[in-house]
Parts: C-alpha cells; structure tokens; sequence
C-alpha cells in the first residue's frame, strides 16, 4: 500500500486531464463540473494515468459512472467503454449523451453483481463507489471487479477513507483489514499526504497495489 500526495503527478498531469474534462462538459451539457471537484481533480489523473496507456484493444468498465464524463475521455483511445450504475436518472442521461460516441456502452448494474462474464474487461476503474456500499458489502464489490478484469488485467478503485473510526463511514481501519487480507505492507501516512476534513471527520489519499491490481483510498 502506498500513501498518495499530489506529488505523485506532475501538475501538467493535473492540468491537462482536467482541462479535457472540462471541454468534453461544455461541449456535452454536462450535468455536473466534476473536472472541478477538488478530489476529481486529482482521481481521474490518478486513474488515467494507472491505466495508461489506453489502446484500441482496450475494453473498460466503469463501475457506477454516474453522471462522470471521464469515460468520455477514455473512449477516445479504447476500443469500448462500458458503464454500470444503479440509477436509473443517471442511465437515462448516459444514454442520451453516450449516443453521440459509438464506443459507449451504459447498462443497469449492481457493484457486487456485475452482469458480465468474468474476465471481460481489460482495463477496471472504480471512482468514489465502494464506500457508499453496506461495510460487509465492500470486499465483494471489490472480488467483483476483479472477477470481471483479465488475467494481468489493470484495476483502478478510489474510496472515501477516514482517519476517523466510525461505524458508517469506511474508516482507515477498515482499509487496512482489506490491505491484509491481501497480504499488502502498509508504511506510515506521510506529511504530504492528501487531508481534508468534512464535518469532524479527516480524510486522506491512500493507493494500493496488488500485481496489475490498483486501490486507492480517497475523499470524495
């Protein structure tokens, strides 16, 4: 496990990324401006730059897109882009706006039931999802994404953590027992790493690595 700052990318990686977003947003009537969300800003580069480089053979899934136009952005270099979510508000719109790509493929799907064939999928990320499932809910979600990706396949998940112990939210407690059970070190939280706070409770940055596998702990 690796703690993350923003120092793990350059700022031109922040920039151009996010720059991208926001052009696909205006050009697309985007629902939302998260290439403007402080965390976004710093997850989709995370995310694009652990699943670089992205090929004409690639085929991804994007578990609970919601209403993110990063898979967009991805399509532009994949062979296809396929989005699950459970809102069926966000479906809608994916469809209205993923008719305009031809390598776009939104589909109604549970994280812990994802409806494909297990070692479908090349490339798997994961943006701000699992902590918003039922504790005892999170490492299927997790098994179910590494179901569905190939053999050396790339995975890429981001999470809320907190570096408080709480019974709701999926503290820095419970990322460290996910970390074990795959057997994974974890070092001390450096001074650079990403805080931020909501209400009483801190939240940090925290990536892990399991072979071609990548989770990352993150605020949304």
């Amino acid at each position: 496990m690796v703690w993350a700052s923003y120092g793990c990318l350059a700022f031109a990686d922040y920039f151009i990324v996010t720059k991208e977003l926001f052009d696909i947003e205006e050009s697309l009537g985007a629902k939302s401006r998260d290439s403007l969300h402080t965390t976004r800003r710093f997850e989709y580069p995370w995310v694009h730059q652990t699943l670089a480089p992205i090929t004409r053979g690639d085929i991804i899934l994007d578990a609970g897109a919601g209403y993110s136009l990063f898979r967009f952005l991805l399509a532009k270099g994949a062979k296809e882009i396929h989005s699950i979510d459970v809102d069926n508000d966000c479906l809608d719109w994916s469809e209205k706006v993923g008719v305009r790509f031809g390598n776009v493929f939104p589909a109604f799907g549970d994280i812990t039931s994802i409806p494909f064939s297990s070692d479908y999928f090349s490339k798997v990320y994961c943006i701000s999802v699992l902590e918003h499932l039922p504790k005892d809910k999170v490492k299927k979600g997790i098994e179910e994404l590494i179901r569905v990706t190939r053999p050396n396949g790339q995975i890429a998940i981001t999470m809320d953590v907190s570096l408080n112990s709480t019974n709701k939210q999926v503290d820095l407690g419970d990322f460290l027992n996910l970390a074990k059970d795959y057997s994974l070190v974890v070092p001390e939280l450096p001074p650079d790493a990403m805080r931020l706070g909501v209400g009483e409770i801190n939240f940090a940055v925290a990536c892990i690595f399991l072979g071609g596998v990548a989770l990352m702990g993150q605020q949304a």
